[in-house]
């Protein structure tokens, strides 16, 4: 199913973006 390889990939995007909001957040404070 085409889904199966869209799906880790949507997930390695979704890490990196929670990453990314989690870094901003530490060097604004």
């Amino acid at each position: 199913a085409w889904y199966l390889t869209l799906f880790p990939g949507f997930l390695i995007l979704l890490t990196v973006l929670s990453f990314n909001v989690i870094g901003e957040a530490l060097k604004k404070a």
